[in-house]
C-alpha cells in the first residue's frame, strides 16, 4: 500500500462521540459511517485510493446536496440484496426525488441485468456475473453522486483492484463492466451521456506498463 511522506498510511479511527469511523487525510477529517461496518471500511479504502492516486491531494468531498441526499436516504428503506436466488431492491417512494447516487443506478442496473442477461432457457449468462462484478467493484463509491463518478474515480477504483492482487486482465474486464453499467444508465436518462462517455477515455492496463 502507498505511504505518505511521513511514512505512514492514515488510519481509520473510532470517533466515540458519534459512533462513526473517522480518518484524517491531508489535515482534514473524513467520516466514513458506522464504526465496524462494511460500508465504513469500503469508504475508507476509497478515500485512500483517491488520496494516493491524486499524488497527495485531499480526496474530493461531495457537495452539500449529495450529503443531504445520503442522510435522507438513511431514513428510508433502501437496500440491494444479491443472492443465488435473485436480486431484491427495496426503495422508498421518495427516492426518485433525490439526486441519484452510484448505489441508485447500480440497483437499477442489477434488476435490468437479472432480466436481460439470460439465455433461451432462462438461465443467467456470464454477462450477469459481469454486472455483479462491476457493482462489487464500485461499492466503495455508492454514496457518490453518479454524475461525479468520472475517469479519475474509475482509475482509483481500478487501483484498489490492483492493490488486491487482481490480474491485469481481470482489472480491465471489471472496468469494461463498469463502463457498461454507466452506459446503460445514460440510455435510461438516469445520468447525462457525457458522464458515460468520459469513462471511455480511461485506457486499459497494458501488459508492458505498471498500473
Amino acid at each position: 500500500m502507498p505511504r505518505t511522506k511521513a511514512g505512514t498510511v492514515p488510519k481509520l479511527q473510532h470517533h466515540r462521540a458519534t459512533g462513526q469511523a473517522r480518518v484524517k487525510i491531508a489535515g482534514r477529517d473524513y467520516y466514513c459511517g458506522r464504526w465496524g461496518s462494511k460500508e465504513s471500511i469500503a469508504k475508507y479504502h476509497r478515500l485512500l485510493a483517491e488520496y494516493f492516486n491524486g499524488n497527495g491531494a485531499a480526496p474530493v468531498i461531495e457537495g452539500a446536496p449529495a450529503r443531504e441526499a445520503t442522510a435522507a436516504r438513511t431514513e428510508q428503506v433502501h437496500a440491494v440484496t444479491i443472492s443465488p436466488q435473485g436480486v431484491h431492491v427495496s426503495t422508498s417512494p421518495q427516492d426518485a426525488d433525490l439526486r441519484l447516487c452510484v448505489c441508485d443506478i447500480a440497483a437499477r442496473y442489477l434488476l435490468h441485468a437479472d432480466m436481460y442477461y439470460r439465455d433461451v432457457r432462462g438461465r443467467r449468462t456470464s454477462s450477469y456475473d459481469g454486472a455483479r462484478m462491476a457493482i462489487r467493484a464500485i461499492e466503495p463509491y455508492f454514496d457518490v453522486p453518479a454524475v461525479e463518478f468520472g475517469p479519475l474515480r474509475l482509475q482509483a477504483m481500478r487501483a484498489l483492484l490492483v492493490d488486491q492482487g487482481r490480474p491485469r486482465v481481470t482489472c480491465n474486464r471489471v472496468v469494461k463492466a463498469v463502463r457498461r453499467l454507466f452506459k446503460w444508465a445514460a440510455s435510461q436518462e438516469l445520468i447525462p451521456v457525457a458522464t458515460s462517455d468520459a469513462l471511455a477515455t480511461v485506457d486499459p492496463l497494458r501488459a508492458d506498463l505498471p498500473p
